[in-house]
Order: structure tokens, then sequence, then C-alpha cells
């Protein structure tokens, strides 16, 4: 499961590259792991998705220690809700 949510992360987080269907199929993929499998998921990893820290995710799943603070990459709900998402720096 760890690889299909590094996966997802890292088109949202190079979402400059992706296409807009590839990053709204990734944000959904994070969603319903997070419904279906979010109590089987670290509780830290699990934050760092509900939030949407998805810089922060990925550097949880790498082994690094994200700093606390704004992320870099940020869906917004109402944003993502309207079936558009848009990095918020």
């Amino acid at each position: 499961m760890i690889d299909i949510i590094k996966k997802s992360l890292l088109t949202i987080v190079s979402s400059e590259r992706s296409g807009q269907g590839d990053l709204i199929s990734a944000l959904k993929q994070l969603d319903n792991i997070l419904e279906e499998h979010g109590a089987e998921l670290d509780a830290r990893l699990r934050h760092f998705l509900q939030n949407r820290s998805y810089e922060k995710a990925l550097l949880w799943i790498e082994g690094e220690t994200p700093q606390k603070g704004l992320s870099l990459i940020h869906i917004s709900e109402p944003t993502r809700r309207r079936g558009r998402a848009y990095a918020v720096l």
C-alpha cells in the first residue's frame, strides 16, 4: 500500500508535469486509501494525508523528517470537491 501512496504523492507534488486527469486520479486514490485503510496507516502518515500535506507525507515515506509549518503542496478541500486541484503555494 505504501508504494501506491508514494506513487500518488509523486504525481501530486510533480503536478506541473502531470496532466489534470492524473492529478485528480491520484487525489481520489489517496482519499480512497484513507477511507478504506486509514486505521491501518501510521498515525503520522495518516495525519499528513488527512491534512493534505502531501509533500510532508512523501518526505516521511522516504525516511526524512518533515519540518513543522506550511507545506509547499496543499490541495484545498473546496477546490478538490469541484473536480479541480490546484497547488496552493
